[in-house]
């Protein structure tokens, strides 16, 4: 019979490999490190947190959120914008903008300088040549 803690720890294997797996990279790099569960697996697996620099992969170099505003343009485009729709539309938006306030904010207190520097250069939702 298999003990609890063998049914356990395998259940932490497949969780930690789960989430292993799983693209940390999607756009520039908030600290995960408070994820208690992650930090857990991380450990049980005895490898250490990865590099959390700042980066700017390719799309990135053009509009700070790109996947937001995908989602923004998938929101408002409709060949029949209904009242309800519009509605959904409007809230989606505005419920991105309050997020990326609050994303830009923590991703200023991480990494400081280098990301007021970034914002500078780059637009936030419209993709445009970053400034030199």
């Amino acid at each position: 019979m298999i003990s609890t803690g063998a049914l356990e720890r395998q259940s932490l294997k497949i969780q930690s490999e789960s989430i292993a797996r799983h693209n940390f990279h999607a756009q520039p790099q908030t600290d995960y490190e408070n994820l208690k569960e992650v930090r857990l697996m991380i450990h049980l697996r005895g490898e250490t947190l990865p590099d959390l620099s700042f980066r700017t992969p390719y799309l990135y170099n053009y509009v700070r959120h790109p996947i937001y505003l995908g989602f923004i343009l998938a929101f408002w485009a409709t060949p029949t914008m209904t009242a309800g729709h519009l509605l959904f539309a409007l809230g989606a938006t505005g419920y991105i903008l309050v997020g990326i306030f609050v994303e830009e904010k923590d991703l200023i207190a991480a990494y400081a300088e280098q990301y007021q520097e970034y914002k500078r250069k780059v637009s936030m939702l419209i993709p445009l040549r970053p400034k030199d």
